[in-house]
């Protein structure tokens, strides 16, 4: 599979340049391939490189995707630091770019909120998802339930059982 992608990427420099879309589209698709493989390196190396194609070219929905998959790299690999670091200028990027009305603002914060849950810092990840549940409402139709109001709605009520705020867990999931 490497060697499949190494020839895609190499056939897209050529054919179209350093700087076109395709061409990230494939550094990202090695970088998590390496990452996955187990050579984190590498794998942030690449998906840097699909960052900077992605900013420069102004598609910064995907320019912030790649920096999420970043942070999961980092993740994985127990950088919780660095993770906070990719989706902080993750979400930064959108809210500049995209607005907090695009669905991967409030995606990116339940990303950090599940970051700050893995350290046990349970009230900011408590705190950020009662954000991304504010965004998600303002922005959906009323009765209209999306997959991440769903997912930040549980994972809300879950930080909030945790830190023992079972009433206020209960009073966000009936709301």
């Amino acid at each position: 599979a490497f060697e499949k992608l190494e020839r895609v990427l190499s056939i897209r420099l050529h054919e179209l340049g350093p700087r076109d879309p395709d061409v990230a589209f494939s550094y990202a698709a090695l970088g998590q391939m390496h990452a996955a493989r187990g050579d984190p390196d590498e794998g942030l190396r690449l998906l840097d490189k699909a960052y900077g194609i992605h900013f420069t070219l102004g598609d910064f929905a995907e320019a912030s995707q790649v920096l999420m998959q970043m942070a999961d790299v980092h993740r994985k690999h127990g950088e919780p630091d660095s993770c906070l670091h990719d989706l902080r200028k993750a979400l930064a990027i959108q809210r500049e770019h995209l607005g907090d009305t695009h669905p991967l603002v409030p995606a990116t914060m339940v990303q950090i909120g599940r970051v700050f849950e893995d350290n046990n810092s349970i009230a900011k990840a408590s705190r950020i998802y009662g954000q991304a549940l504010g965004l998600i409402k303002a922005s959906s139709p009323a009765g209209h339930m999306n997959p991440a109001f769903a997912m930040a709605l549980l994972s809300s009520a879950s930080a909030l059982e945790q830190s023992g705020n079972i009433d206020l867990a209960i009073e966000r999931v009936t709301e």
